[in-house]
């Protein structure tokens, strides 16, 4: 549809409320109130879906928040707070050794055997999660670093790993 004037015109219908925009030159597209509130509606419908949660989350974050060793740790680092999800394991031997970030209970490794060197034990007695100390075991002093946001010394680090060899070897002349 081409017409001369100027760039932007409204039509005379006054009941369908269109408008005329220029697209290039002289050439226009016509636009209604009702195609633009619609387009508007699906852009909201699209974002509102993409950040709701869904059922099934909450759910999940129910069961979580059931589990007596599931916690949720809050920091303050400046003006920012950090959220931090952590599953502990009690300090009770013959416990089975908890992941710290998934929560998976390792059948085959109990508090107080020697299978404890093969993870990265960290105390938790900051008070992020309550009066208690905590235990939380990790894979490596790296993994620790990552979730909790913190470092860990060259020398802790070496003491680690040399503890975790000792017990690799152990568990692969067992396995054989």
């Amino acid at each position: 549809m081409s017409v001369s004037g100027e760039n932007s015109i409204r039509s005379l219908n006054e009941s369908e409320r269109n408008y005329m925009r220029a697209d290039d030159g002289d050439h226009f597209s016509v636009i209604t109130d009702t195609t633009a509130n619609e387009s508007l509606n699906d852009q909201l419908l699209q974002h509102k879906h993409r950040h709701k949660k869904s059922r099934y989350s909450d759910m999940y974050d129910n069961i979580k928040s059931s589990d007596p060793d599931y916690h949720k740790i809050t920091r303050r680092e400046g003006d920012v707070k950090i959220k931090t999800e952590v599953y502990s394991t009690s300090i009770m031997p013959g416990t089975f050794i908890r992941d710290a970030i998934t929560g998976y209970k390792q059948q085959d490794c109990r508090v107080g055997s020697w299978k404890e060197d093969l993870f990265f034990k960290v105390h938790e007695a900051s008070g992020y999660i309550g009066t208690q100390s905590y235990v939380l075991f990790y894979d490596s002093p790296e993994q620790f670093e990552r979730h909790m946001k913190a470092s860990v010394s060259t020398n802790s680090k070496r003491i680690w790993t040399d503890k975790f060899a000792r017990a690799r070897d152990r568990l692969e002349k067992e396995q054989q």
